[in-house]
């Protein structure tokens, strides 16, 4: 059971605090139901447990902070430009991070996608995703003037762009600023571009570093989480304890509005006078007197079984009221 809450929550996800796992749960739940394969305390573990993952984001930082190198190089770009629908991306190289870093810029937005590739083939076959443009390594000189954000991921043996390349670059451009990300091993990039003014060069261990950073803050909340989720947890299990008094409570009400049902039959029967609507009101009458006695002792019930042996405080319960045994 806690560990159900704790998946919810994205406390035991690989990435801890991960967003979409709740999703999942609930696709996942959405599908038991719709098979017929819940009944009323599923139900109510799977509703509490999301319940406790909609807390837990609300009033903990679990999910504050990118954690995967992909979102941490897209929040570093959003930072530097603030808005990316002007911005076009060129994407060197298909390695899988550079590959999910581009999807997120383009989701947030950035307008051109070029691809560059040592197979032209690879490279169309990524652009033609985004609608960009393939193109070859030969003609990244050409290119790079274009790109306002330089993604490197391949798996070359020497560095395939220098400071004399942006130099030449940013001189075509004007000087406008260019993010640069090499999460390459070995790099790509020449270290010494980083020198260069309205260049931002970042590689993995930068990105790394700020994922670490992010998911240190991450941990710091956790313990805080285990709170929400074990108040939950008990929340859960006071319903559940709760649902064993519910036959005798149902059992309860209905012996005490059967006999407010025959003394109210014998009163009308003694009152011959009375119109329709006076009828109405005091058969109103005698209803709210029951509940509102049956109120108070109903939820000490409901109390008490959280407190107590359920099957002791419900055989005191009928012996008290001479409930049937079986209610």
């Amino acid at each position: 059971m806690i560990h159900l809450f704790r998946v919810a929550a994205g406390l035991d996800s690989q990435v801890l605090g991960e967003d979409q796992i709740l999703g999942q749960v609930h696709d996942a739940y959405l599908a038991a139901q719709a098979g017929q394969c819940t009944e009323k305390i599923i139900n109510g573990l799977f509703q509490r447990a999301f319940r406790a993952a909609k807390e837990v984001r609300t009033k903990t930082n679990i999910n504050v902070g990118k954690v995967s190198v992909a979102s941490v190089a897209v929040d570093l770009a959003v930072s530097i430009f603030m808005e990316l629908e002007d911005k076009t991306v060129l994407i060197i190289g298909s390695g899988e991070t550079g590959e999910l870093a581009l999807k997120h810029l383009v989701e947030h937005g950035a307008g051109r996608v070029m691809v560059a590739n040592r197979t032209l083939e690879n490279a169309r076959a990524l652009a033609e995703q985004y609608r960009g443009e393939a193109i070859g390594l030969d003609q990244l000189a050409e290119k790079l003037p274009m790109a306002d954000i330089v993604l490197s991921s391949t798996a070359a043996r020497d560095t395939i762009l220098h400071a004399r390349d942006f130099q030449a670059a940013l001189k075509k451009r004007n000087n406008a600023p260019m993010f640069v990300i090499d999460i390459a091993v070995p790099r790509d990039i020449d270290k010494d571009v980083n020198d260069l003014d309205n260049v931002y060069l970042y590689n993995l261990d930068d990105l790394k570093q700020v994922t670490e950073q992010n998911l240190e803050a991450r941990r710091a909340e956790e313990e805080l989480c285990l709170e929400i989720i074990e108040a939950n947890v008990e929340k859960f299990l006071r319903w559940r304890r709760a649902l064993f008094a519910e036959p005798t409570i149902v059992s309860m009400s209905q012996e005490f509005h059967a006999i407010r049902a025959r003394e109210l039959e014998k009163t009308m029967a003694a009152l011959p006078g009375l119109t329709d609507k006076q009828r109405e009101e005091i058969e109103y009458l005698s209803k709210r007197i029951v509940n509102n006695i049956l109120e108070r002792p109903l939820s000490q019930i409901k109390e008490e079984v959280n407190r107590e042996d359920p099957r002791r405080v419900l055989r005191l319960v009928k012996r008290l009221f001479g409930l049937e045994e079986g209610a």
